[in-house]
């Protein structure tokens, strides 16, 4: 009996050995299939709206001047040009700018308005424009958020006026203001825009001839009928005030002076010596009712209304052999 049990017990003990063997070959197993390995991440960069960062509009005739939140002087008969120029930018890189779209415009007219030399006017550059003419930030690539861009806008002398000197006027728009709407829209066509406004300058101005030539009139006769033309070369509605400067209305012993009183005018072409108005000596003024309208057609700054005058000088009835002369001032007045 004593042997029987140590047989079990041998059997016990290799029934035991064969389970651990069977436990670390099941560990070995899991072991070799848990081996390391390698996972991909990916996130897309979420589009962002550019942004306009500065916008400046300089007076090139004007001496260099900022006119933003200021006046823009138009230049008589002539066009003044502004630089609108500054830096936009976009957080997702400079390349993911699209283009910049810009209108100047008079605020009664909206951003809406077409290319109109009074009251509007538009420009646009694509990214590849604004590289073109910006040299010294000109978008790099990667890691460069921000470009610059630079347009040159025209102002003819007829634009729109906007200051206060247009009250009651003709064209009355003092209580509007002159708007620069910019835009800069990237791939995505997110926008970002600024609306900085400035004043137009009222200018009353014409030109006219220098001088008036009579020609050879007998003692005591009328000259001939002379034609005066006035061009309006500003952005008002004109009238026009008239003073001689010769200080005398007979001559008195001064034959070279033509009289104030003997030149007679009138917008009337055949007019009547005795029914047309006299000059007067300065400082006296008398009117001389132009009523020359503003420039309103888009054909450019060389097409400005026109107005003629009639003048005719009644020689006196003494004087001498010689030329005789005297300076008239003609001033223009808004109406």
């Amino acid at each position: 009996m004593p042997e029987q049990k140590s047989q079990v017990s041998a059997m016990t003990a290799l029934g035991v050995l064969f389970t651990l063997i069977a436990v670390v070959a099941l560990v070995a197993l899991v072991m070799l299939k848990s081996k390391a390995d390698t996972a991909t991440e990916t996130a897309n960069v979420g589009n962002d709206a550019p942004a306009v960062v500065s916008i400046s509009a300089i007076d090139l005739d004007g001496a260099g001047t900022e006119i933003l939140s200021g006046t823009l002087t138009p230049v008589e008969g002539d066009i003044n040009y502004v630089i609108v120029s500054g830096v936009v930018s976009d957080p997702n890189g400079c390349e993911d700018i699209d283009w910049i779209h810009g209108v100047a415009y008079r605020s009664g007219v909206t951003s809406a308005c077409a290319s109109d030399n009074n009251n509007c006017s538009t420009f646009s550059q694509t990214l590849e424009v604004m590289k073109a003419n910006s040299p010294t930030n000109p978008c790099t690539g990667a890691g460069d958020t921000d470009i610059s861009y630079s347009v040159r806008l025209p102002f003819y002398n007829f634009v729109d006026p906007t200051d206060a000197g247009t009250a009651g006027k003709a064209n009355d728009y003092a209580d509007q203001e002159w708007v620069i709407e910019l835009n800069v829209t990237d791939n995505a066509t997110l926008t970002d825009t600024v609306t900085p406004i400035f004043e137009v300058a009222s200018l009353a101005a014409f030109s006219t001839a220098a001088s008036i030539n009579y020609g050879t009139v007998a003692l005591g006769a009328d000259s001939s009928e002379q034609t005066v033309t006035f061009e309006n070369t500003g952005n008002m509605y004109v009238d026009s005030t008239v003073a001689a400067s010769g200080n005398m209305t007979e001559p008195s012993g001064n034959y070279d002076v033509i009289p104030a009183g003997n030149v007679h005018y009138s917008l009337t072409q055949g007019f009547t010596y005795g029914t047309a108005t006299a000059t007067v000596i300065t400082p006296s003024t008398s009117d001389l009712v132009l009523q020359l309208p503003q420039q309103l057609v888009d054909a450019g700054p060389f097409t400005a209304p026109t107005v003629d005058s009639y003048w005719v000088l009644r020689m006196p009835s003494s004087g001498v052999n010689g030329t005789y002369s005297n300076t008239l001032t003609f001033t223009a007045q808004s109406y």
